[in-house]
């Protein structure tokens, strides 16, 4: 097992520290620890991620050009490694919830 990946307890799922999101990992506290490279540590990493979840980086709110992840290379680059998981839309909107729902899921579809 790869030194950046932490076993979650009670159900083998994998947390990779430095997402936004690899199984139930949530925390915009814990999601920038193990670097900034966000896309090579997922490409490098994959065979572990059972599913991803979108926030926004900082604070976990609506997909937008204030956050400092680009949504739409971070998808990409999840699709270009032909990943079959779930990719769920998981942040706390500060405005009309389903108009950005809408709006991540347009972002996110490549």
């Amino acid at each position: 097992m790869p030194h950046d990946l932490i076993p979650l307890t009670g159900n083998n799922s994998l947390t990779l520290p430095g997402l936004f999101a690899a199984q139930s990992f949530n925390r915009q506290a814990r999601s920038r620890t193990a670097g900034d490279d966000i896309i090579r540590t997922i490409r490098d990493n994959i065979q572990y991620i059972g599913h991803f979840h979108t926030g926004g980086v900082p604070d976990r709110h609506e997909l937008d050009d204030t956050q400092e992840l680009q949504w739409r290379t971070v998808a990409k680059a999840i699709a270009d490694l032909n990943f079959q998981g779930y990719f769920a839309h998981e942040f706390v909107p500060v405005r009309d919830p389903m108009t950005w729902l809408r709006q991540a899921v347009e972002l996110c579809t490549v």
